[in-house]
């Protein structure tokens, strides 16, 4: 059985490690999956200590460079920032750390599929990763096509161009658009 209480979180994220506990054990977690977390919680505490970075300053940059810190030290598990999704989640939840990056798009081109996949979580009622995948593989469609080129953000209109990009990409049709 996982014991939680060999797990020690002391640095910057010590006054919120027993109510992250609790909390994911309360969403479901099973023990040793709470153990887990909570060691990587401790890790990224400590971790922080030596930055000398507290939880406000957990931006996207700073967790992946704590990532990339765990995977250069050889750890080989909960090495990415989805892996720390828990507890960012709770931190953001509580205020004290800052909210998930909006990604920006670096382009026209970036724009319609960040504009595809906004569409798709709050217009189709996609989940994030599901919307994510879909986009991607529009993306792939859409990149070996010769009509990207001459698209014109300003004069796209959703209603001409969603049939055909439904169809167009491999193993859609019109029988999975609603």
């Amino acid at each position: 059985m996982a014991d939680l209480s060999k797990v020690v979180v002391s640095g910057p994220l010590e006054p919120f490690a027993a109510d992250f506990a609790v909390e994911l054990s309360r969403q479901g977690f099973k023990p040793l999956s709470v153990v887990h977390q909570m060691r990587l919680a401790a890790d990224l505490s400590g971790w922080l200590a030596a930055e000398r970075l507290g939880p406000a300053g957990l931006s996207l940059e700073v967790t992946v460079r704590f990532c990339e810190a765990r995977r250069a030290a050889g750890c080989t598990s909960r090495v990415t920032v989805r892996a720390l999704g828990p507890l960012l989640g709770y931190l953001r939840g509580l205020g004290v750390s800052p909210a998930a990056g909006v990604p920006v798009p670096d382009g026209p081109v970036e724009e319609l599929l960040l504009r595809f996949r906004r569409y798709l979580e709050q217009e189709r009622g996609f989940v994030p990763a599901a919307a994510r995948g879909y986009v991607d593989k529009v993306a792939r469609s859409w990149s070996a096509s010769p009509a990207r080129t001459s698209l014109s953000l300003g004069a796209w209109e959703w209603s001409r161009c969603a049939g055909s990009w439904w169809s167009s990409v491999h193993g859609w049709g019109a029988a999975r658009r609603s």
